[in-house]
Parts: C-alpha cells; sequence; structure tokens
C-alpha cells in the first residue's frame, strides 16, 4: 500500500545555511521505498537577482543546463562533517540533519534505517534566496526488501544490460577493507540506478546461518541479526551502503537505489560493518547511469511585420533589425502602384517593376525601373520583386522605396510582409 504526500520547501525559509529545516510528519520504516519527485521545469534560486541562477531541484541553471557551482557546508548536528552538493539543490535528512542525501528531481531508496522525513534548500541565505518547489512523496512496501521464499522465480528489478560489480564482504568491508571503486565517473544531474538480487546473500559472522543477509541486512527469517553502527553515517550492519567521496560521506543502496546525483565523483561501494575478519561471500550489483539530459533546443520564436511603401517615397520606407544578434529576414511584397507617364500610361505597376526598358534618369540606374527595392546602409540595392531572404546584422537598416526618375505623381502603395524565426 502507497501513501503520497505533496510537500512544499521553500528556498528561504528552509534554507541549509540558516539550518531551518522543512519538516514533515513522514515517518520511515525499513522495508519501505521512498519517492520523491519534482517537477524538473520548477525553479528557484540562491542568488534571485542573477538569472543564471535560477535552478531546478538538481541546482541545474534553466539558462546553462549546468550546476553553478558546488556548495560545503558542516550539517547542522556536528561541525566535523561537511557534505557537499550542487548550488541550490534539494537535499534529504532523515536524522533531523546529522546526515544528509541527495534528492533533487527524482529519488527512489530502500530505506535502510527508520527515520523522519526532513528537506533543505542547499546553500545561499534567507537574503539572496527566491523561490520554492512542490515536492510529490510516495512511501511504499519495498517489493525488493525481503528475501524471497521462492527462491526459484528470477528476481524482477535487476536490469541484466547495465554493468555490474561484486562486491566482497570481506574485502570491501567498511572497517580495514577498500571500498569497491567502480571507475563510474558521476556528476550532477546524472541519475544513478544500483539494483541486487534480495536473494543474493553474504554473511558477517561465518559459520552463523543467521548471519546470512541480503543487501539490505535481512535474513530469510526475516529478522535483522545485528544493529545499527556508525556516526554521523549510521546503518544496519550486512547492508550495501554508497559514497562517490572516498568515504567523506555514504548514501544507502541496499536491494534498490534509483537517485539524482547532486555531487562529483567516482561511485564506489562498501559492506557495512564493524570487522571484516569474520565476513564471507560476496552480492552482484547492477549499475545503470543515465547521464543528465543535454539541453533541449529552444523553440524558434516566430517574428512578423508588415511595411508599407508609398510609390511617393523618394527617401524610402527604413527597416531595421533591433534584434541582439543576426537575423535572417524573409521579406515578401504584394499590391500595386501606378505612374503618369505619357510613354507607359497610369497601368498598374508591381513589385517586378517593368524590366527591359530603358528610363532616363531613374534613382538606381543600374536595377529594373520601377521595381521595389531594399537599399542596405553600405548603398548595396536588392530587388524584392518575389520572396526575397535578407540577412542583416545587429542594428542594420533596410531602406525600401520604388526605383523611379520622379515620385512626386504616383499614386499608390506597395506592401512588405516580413518575418523571421528567432532561436
Amino acid at each position: 500500500m502507497a501513501t503520497q504526500y505533496t510537500i512544499e520547501i521553500d528556498a528561504v525559509k528552509n534554507c541549509s545555511t540558516d539550518g531551518a529545516l522543512k519538516t514533515t510528519d513522514i515517518k520511515v520504516k525499513e522495508g519501505q521505498l521512498l519517492i520523491v519527485d519534482v517537477d524538473p521545469t520548477k525553479t528557484w534560486s540562491p542568488r534571485k537577482d542573477e538569472r543564471k541562477l535560477l535552478v531546478n531541484a538538481n541546482g541545474i541553471s534553466a539558462l546553462t543546463n549546468n550546476i553553478d557551482s558546488l556548495y560545503k557546508e558542516a550539517t547542522i548536528v556536528n561541525w566535523n562533517y561537511e557534505s557537499e552538493f550542487a548550488l541550490g539543490s534539494l537535499i534529504g535528512t532523515l536524522d533531523n540533519g546529522k546526515s544528509y542525501f541527495p534528492v533533487g528531481t527524482h529519488l527512489s531508496m530502500t530505506i535502510l534505517r527508520e527515520g523522519n522525513l526532513s528537506f533543505f534548500f542547499w546553500g545561499g541565505d534567507a537574503n539572496t534566496n527566491t523561490g520554492a518547489v512542490t515536492a510529490t512523496v510516495t512511501v511504499q512496501d519495498a517489493s525488493s526488501y525481503y528475501i524471497p521464499k521462492d527462491i526459484n522465480n528470477p528476481a524482477g528489478n535487476l536490469d541484466y544490460e547495465g554493468q555490474y560489480f561484486d562486491i566482497n564482504a570481506r574485502i570491501n568491508s567498511l572497517t580495514t577493507g577498500t571500498p569497491l571503486n567502480t571507475g563510474i565517473e558521476l556528476e550532477p544531474g546524472d541519475v544513478l540506478k544500483v539494483n541486487v538480487d534480495p536473494k543474493d546473500l553474504w554473511n558477517m559472522a561465518w559459520m552463523d546461518r543467521n548471519g546470512d543477509v541480503n543487501a539490505n541486512g535481512i535474513n530469510k527469517n526475516g529478522a535483522y541479526p545485528l544493529g545499527y553502527v556508525g556516526d554521523p553515517f549510521s546503518f544496519r550492519i550486512g547492508s550495501l551502503i554508497g559514497t562517490l567521496d572516498e568515504g567523506k560521506t555514504y548514501f544507502p543502496v541496499g536491494t534498490h537505489l534509483e537517485m539524482t546525483v547532486l555531487s562529483k565523483g567516482k561511485l564506489s561501494f562498501v559492506f557495512w560493518d564493524v570487522d571484516k575478519l569474520n565476513n564471507r561471500g560476496f552480492i552482484r550489483t547492477f549499475v545503470k547511469v543515465i547521464k543528465k539530459a543535454a539541453p533541449k533546443p529552444p523553440d524558434p520564436v516566430t517574428i512578423s511585420g508588415k511595411i508599407e511603401v508609398p510609390s511617393k517615397s523618394e527617401i524610402g520606407i527604413p527597416f531595421t533589425n533591433t534584434q541582439t544578434k543576426k537575423v535572417t529576414y524573409t521579406f515578401t511584397p504584394s499590391g500595386t502602384w501606378s505612374l503618369t507617364d505619357p510613354k507607359y500610361g497610369s497601368s498598374a505597376l508591381t513589385p517586378w517593376g517593368i524590366p527591359g526598358v530603358s528610363v532616363d534618369n531613374l534613382k538606381y540606374p543600374q536595377n529594373t525601373a520601377y521595381a521595389l527595392l531594399a537599399v542596405r546602409s553600405s548603398g548595396a540595392v536588392i530587388e524584392v520583386s518575389k520572396e526575397t531572404t535578407i540577412d542583416l546584422e545587429t542594428g542594420e537598416t533596410l531602406t525600401f522605396l520604388v526605383n523611379d526618375n520622379d515620385y512626386k505623381d504616383n499614386v499608390g502603395t506597395l506592401i512588405v510582409d516580413w518575418s523571421a524565426n528567432l532561436i
């Protein structure tokens, strides 16, 4: 059975530097699965005046698709222990700030020690922070927690296509052992998935079959042979634990973990213990990493408008690229105008003008008589008799006019529709 909660975490009120945890009434127990999801498009900020620091719960900027920095801070309970996460990320604790674990936009974590769930906005201060995010918290029984009675059925939580690593209870013991370094480099925004078959056992008390436990530290009788150990990171003896910083800080793994990474480092695993000498066996972890998604290209924004070009205007109508970058514009002319000329009468003229005729004293004698022209600031002339694409630098101006020799008697106006896609 699953229970769901909605929690709002405020960047000002629940800032880690001020020690004001967002406490909840959610108490989680061993054997449960804690799932936290936050909309990755929702943002808050540790620096309200800096646009690039408008970040999501992973501390990743909507503008740069990267974190601004990693922020290191001591726990609010013990100043001798520091944790490091992306500035502006969402952090959790089950022991009132004695130790922390990353939450970000997604977490699915097997509970290996009971506690009361609280949250922090990581870094900044009450004067500079702004915004809030809403976390959807689901607590349910962990399906892969206990050792199944029917050991012939395959485990449903394993991804055999992922990498796997064998963690040895003695060699990779927390106490005088060596953590198993997977060599997997992780960065903020990556999603780490680790699964272990709940039937896969190791032992922390050789020759005692009650000491055969899975990665959650639980034996086939559904019991915990030994208790908790460690400070400030405290887990049950016999459980599988991870670290990204060579053992400075730890996070629970057990038989299932799906975690948004909020710091940098190499993934290592340890067998949580106090004495490696009587340990036996190993378990196999299946690991898959989903790298931080590349930034989505922004949707193009179309701008458009209309230019009216009176045929009487000898100086023309200006059009300026007011964008902050070079833009490709499309100009589409339409309409007709006429002139009073004994030679051509008053027939309607289109933007094409009259190709092939010779007219004395044209404003631009090298171009088609009576055609619609676009003149650059440099003096270069472009005939816009049909749909025409023109690149304009920032601040560059085109001047639209008809190519005539005497404008005062002209009648009519041409229309130029323009558009551009901004990315």
